[in-house]
């Protein structure tokens, strides 16, 4: 019934009794793409009254009460969990990292969790999932943060260490902000430095990264460090 609302088949409306048999519920979606839309939205149809009643409430993730029998005027707040364990969300970076290992075939290396300073002087712990889908130790890596979804940075790997000192040369010559001093990784050993882009974004240009043998690899290992040595940030350097 995704997009057949309001449709009939063999003369009797979609979802309802008819010659060639009957359905207990049918579900209607109203994506943007469908002929009746409500964004995410949609609805399911039954005879059923012990169905229905079911439905509803795990609708609401196993409360009695939507939003508008509760803080509507003349509402009350207070409401009852009939039916638990329907409210277990993915955080973002646990959906992203399902969606890329199980949907699109990357590998887990390894994971990172480490101290990251804020603004106000206040610590946060950093989540991070390095996954690869090549020889190279890893392809993509996913961080969870309170922000709206950006690229952190991208990564230009060089075959030999000097093009990087000769890269970091005409960096200082240029006067490119640079974002992340030389350093060495401490997950793939990469020894990189990091620039700013115009967008703001940064571009990581190194060289030496570990290959894995098999592009199928799964480890399961965490590091609390990202970095052997090096890798500050230019206000952390002393002349």
């Amino acid at each position: 019934g995704a997009h057949a609302t309001g449709t009939r088949y063999d003369g009797h409306p979609m979802g309802f009794d008819s010659p060639r048999g009957s359905s207990e519920a049918v579900a209607y979606s109203f994506y943007a793409t469908k002929n009746i839309t409500t964004g995410e939205g949609g609805m399911v149809t039954t005879n059923d009254g012990d169905l229905a009643a079911r439905m509803r409430i795990l609708t609401l993730h196993g409360i009695n009460k939507d939003a508008w029998k509760r803080y509507a005027e003349g509402g009350k707040w207070f409401y009852q969990v009939l039916e638990a364990g329907f409210k277990y969300n993915f955080t973002d970076l646990q959906a992203a990292t399902k969606l890329f290992r199980e949907a699109l075939g990357f590998h887990r290396r390894n994971t990172m969790r480490v101290a990251q300073p804020l603004a106000d002087g206040t610590t946060t712990t950093l989540k991070m999932d390095f996954l690869g889908c090549n020889p190279r130790h890893h392809t993509l890596g996913l961080v969870g943060v309170p922000l709206a979804g950006q690229i952190v940075h991208f990564m230009l790997e060089t075959g030999d260490i000097d093009d990087v000192g000769r890269a970091l040369d005409r960096v200082h010559d240029a006067d490119v902000p640079i974002s992340l001093t030389l350093g060495k990784h401490a997950n793939d050993h990469m020894v990189s430095f990091y620039v700013t882009s115009p967008d703001g974004y940064s571009v990581e240009f190194g060289w030496g990264g570990l290959h894995v043998d098999d592009v199928s690899t799964e480890t399961t290992y965490e590091i609390t460090k990202p970095s052997f040595w090096g890798h500050r940030r230019p206000t952390a350097v002393k002349s």
